[in-house]
């Protein structure tokens, strides 16, 4: 359980191995600056049968600078009301499971080959921070804001009921592909494209593209 209070900066570094082997990581902070995760990757792990999860309760932000693996399927959940924001990437045969709270991911970089579900109330967010006219893929062939879409037949993205938000800063550039085809499930949910930066809305933004 990571938790914090007021208005200190807290950091909490994995020095202890890399990976760090791991079932459930919970957040709790109340704490107004957004704290952090840095250091050697995270590997998660089923336990007793369940799936890992990162649990979300408070309402102070978290950043998690450092690499994930999923080694199955990983849960992102929680009803705090402060934003997850994932700077790693993830990596692993796993995939990913948003059934409620705010995360946004901002690394293009990520491998991970399982499915992604948006659950009905759940909000996620892909950033593109790329300067210039550089191309980031959602869900590339090989590597993108959503993994390895290699098998995208069997696992595939899928908005069931939650909200997907891409969002381009600086001038980058997101991709919509044919690999990885955004699907809705019975709940429906919402599409959202934007290239303006939330934190400055005059700030120049980029591109949204279909390949």
């Amino acid at each position: 359980i990571f938790g914090g209070s007021g208005n200190s900066l807290y950091t909490a570094v994995n020095d202890l191995a890399d990976p760090f082997s791991l079932h459930r990581l919970t957040f709790n902070s109340t704490a107004m600056p957004p704290s952090t995760i840095a250091g050697g990757a995270l590997q998660f792990d089923e336990f007793g049968g369940n799936d890992p999860e990162i649990v979300q309760l408070g309402s102070g932000r978290m950043i998690i600078a450092s690499d994930l693996i999923a080694t199955g399927a990983l849960t992102l959940t929680g009803t705090g009301s402060g934003m997850v924001t994932i700077n790693g990437a993830i990596s692993g045969n796993g995939g990913l499971n948003f059934t409620d709270g705010l995360w946004r991911l901002t690394n293009p970089a990520s491998t991970y080959r399982g499915g992604t579900v948006i659950g009905p109330e759940a909000y996620v967010e892909l950033i593109s921070a790329a300067p210039g006219s550089q191309g980031v893929s959602v869900a590339g062939a090989t590597a993108s804001f959503l993994g390895n879409t290699s098998n995208h037949g069997t696992n595939g993205l899928v908005i069931n009921g939650g909200q997907l938000k891409l969002t381009t800063v600086g001038g980058g550039e997101l991709a919509i592909g044919s690999a990885r085809p955004v699907a809705f499930g019975a709940n429906g949910g919402v599409l959202v494209l934007t290239n303006s930066n939330e934190a400055d809305p005059l700030a120049p933004g980029g591109n949204i593209a279909e390949t």
